[in-house]
C-alpha cells in the first residue's frame, strides 16, 4: 500500500486508509527485530518479550 502517493478526497477517507494500515502493521506484518523473532507487535505485547534480552 502506498499511502504517500494516494490523493484523498476527505480527511475521513485518509483516516480510514491509515487505520487499515495500522491494523496491518501491528497484527499481520511480522517484524525482523531481534526481540520480535518474526512475531507481530500485537503477538509480542500479548506474549511478552523474552526475559534475557
Amino acid at each position: 500500500m502506498e499511502v504517500w502517493r494516494t490523493r484523498f478526497e476527505s480527511v475521513e477517507e485518509m483516516q480510514t486508509v491509515l487505520d487499515e494500515y495500522l491494523v496491518y502493521y501491528n497484527t499481520r506484518r511480522p517484524h525482523n527485530d531481534r526481540c520480535m523473532n518474526g512475531r507481530t507487535p500485537a503477538q509480542t505485547c500479548k506474549i511478552g518479550l523474552p526475559e534475557n534480552q
